[in-house]
């Protein structure tokens, strides 16, 4: 049980990928879970983090919050220290994203 990045063949049903880029899968994260982690978090990280320079006490304003990188751009802003303001276009999703911490 794990997950990992891999470059030319990431959609195939076998790959290689280096030793360095193989975690192992939390007990309660499942195989759904998992294929979506990586993408969905470490693009929010790059965003919010590496290319915006976002800084604690900054207010955030994530559009499609309810979705996969959405969510992910909320929880990260959080972890960062960030006001996070969360759209989304209906009630069901706002609530989504305020629980997840906007």
């Amino acid at each position: 049980r794990v997950m990992a990045s891999s470059f030319g063949g990431g959609l195939a049903e076998y790959v290689t990928a280096a030793a360095g880029s193989v975690s192992r899968l939390p007990v309660n994260m499942g195989f759904a879970q998992a294929a979506g982690f990586r993408v969905n978090y470490l693009t929010a990280l790059h965003g919010l983090r590496d290319r915006a320079g976002l800084q604690p006490g900054e207010r955030l304003l994530v559009f499609g919050a309810a979705g996969g990188v959405g969510t992910a751009a909320v929880q990260v802003g959080r972890l960062l220290g960030a006001e996070v303001i969360a759209v989304a276009s209906t009630a069901e999703k706002r609530a989504f994203a305020m629980a997840h911490g906007a």
